[in-house]
């Protein structure tokens, strides 16, 4: 129901949902999703993002981007192939190309030349924004 209805994780075999630690962490977040250690301690939020901070430097930059675009009604997907944290679609239909491009960065940022250069370049020549 996950996949189906919101585009979340990756089906695998047997019924099994694999699900990115940003998608765990918001659908956790919602209410839809509880998260436990293997002792069966349920984490809440803040537990689970130390946990994903440690495995990922920039998880919070990225989940408070991927936040926004899934409560503004767009559907973030990894972009990792794209050299970037998300493909972004306008609707849940994902046969379709994706929209946009999105990598998270923090506000105070400081970006090189050749960071801005590949940055524009690549959704110009997949056709995206």
């Amino acid at each position: 129901m996950l996949h189906q209805e919101g585009f979340f994780g990756k089906p695998m075999d047997e019924g099994h949902l694999q699900l990115s630690l940003i998608e765990s962490c918001y659908l956790m977040n919602c209410g839809v999703l509880k998260i436990e250690k293997r002792n069966h301690e349920i984490l809440d939020f803040a537990q689970f993002s130390e946990i994903a901070t440690s495995i990922e430097s920039d998880f919070m930059i990225k989940y408070d981007v991927y936040e926004k675009l899934r409560n503004s009604g767009l559907v973030p997907k990894t972009g990792f192939k794209f050299g970037t944290h998300f493909r972004v679609y306008k609707s849940f239909d994902l046969t379709s190309h994706s929209d946009y491009l999105v990598h998270a960065i923090s506000h105070d940022h400081i970006f090189s030349l050749q960071q801005v250069s590949r940055r524009s370049g690549l959704p110009t020549v997949l056709k995206k924004k």
